[in-house]
Order: C-alpha cells, then sequence, then structure tokens
C-alpha cells in the first residue's frame, strides 16, 4: 500500500497506468473509488495518481 504524510497524518493513495501524470481527486464524502468505473479510459494514456482522504491515519 501506498501512502504519503501531510499534516501528520498518512493519506492511502493508488498509482495506475503509464503516460503523461493525471491527478485524480475527489470531494469530501467520496473516495478514490469514485474513479474505478471511468478508469479504462485514462490507463493506456495517463499515470493516475488518486489519494483517498477516507483513509486518513
Amino acid at each position: 500500500m501506498s501512502y504519503f504524510t501531510y499534516e501528520n497524518k498518512r493519506v492511502f493513495y493508488r498509482i495506475t497506468g503509464s503516460g503523461k501524470p493525471l491527478a485524480l481527486l475527489h470531494g469530501n464524502a467520496a473516495s478514490s473509488k469514485m474513479f474505478e468505473m471511468p478508469l479504462p479510459l485514462y490507463t493506456t494514456r495517463f499515470r493516475q495518481k488518486r489519494p483517498s482522504s477516507q483513509t486518513v491515519l
């Protein structure tokens, strides 16, 4: 699992695909899972980084 630290908290993120970087951000009540349906449209052209604020530890 991949995490980064933000304000002394660990935040989970996923990286998928290849190509130019594309950051996919969600709103407060959502998670990075909301991008799973459209993800196949982006995986061949973009490397996506999807942080999930619901997994802040």
